[in-house]
């Protein structure tokens, strides 16, 4: 089947912005472990001329396009485990986000109401995910990073 050159660049735009979200996500500096901002990961991917095919999977673009990022821009991906510990109050509020933010590999209500969990994340989405629960909670939440992988 024939698809207008319209067509195609809609789809490798798409993939880009996939490819994109997806470094951003689980790539940080290595030096600082903050997130790159999705605008510093275009500019490196067309400085190192990095071009996308619509009809490939996104994962293999991805590694791809790291090999060549390397050079440009330290990167890294990263996992880590966090521990939270919410009070009473803000508990039932935050439930759904860590629950939605990454894997929960531990959760346990305490007798006194407080809610803990141990959650694995993106190295990409720390900074958002205290953002979120500083939000709800107002600061009232104790957040430990227990391991870096």
């Amino acid at each position: 089947i024939q698809l207008t050159q319209e067509y195609r660049e809609k789809l490798r735009e798409t993939k880009k912005r996939q490819i994109i979200d997806t470094i951003h996500r689980n790539g940080v500096d290595p030096r600082t472990h903050s997130p790159h901002p999705p605008q510093r990961i275009e500019a490196a991917l067309e400085e190192a001329k990095i071009h996308f095919d619509e009809f490939k999977d996104v994962n293999t673009q991805v590694q791809d396009a790291l090999k060549k990022l390397i050079t440009i821009l330290p990167i890294k991906f990263e996992i880590k485990e966090i521990a939270v510990k919410i009070s009473p109050e803000y508990a039932p509020k935050c439930y759904n986000v860590v629950r939605n933010f990454g894997t929960l590999l531990k959760e346990e209500w305490l007798n006194t109401g407080y809610f803990t969990a141990v959650i694995e994340i993106p190295g990409g989405l720390e900074e958002e995910f205290y953002d979120q629960l500083n939000k709800i909670t107002h600061g009232n939440v104790e957040t430990v990073v227990i391991k870096t992988k």
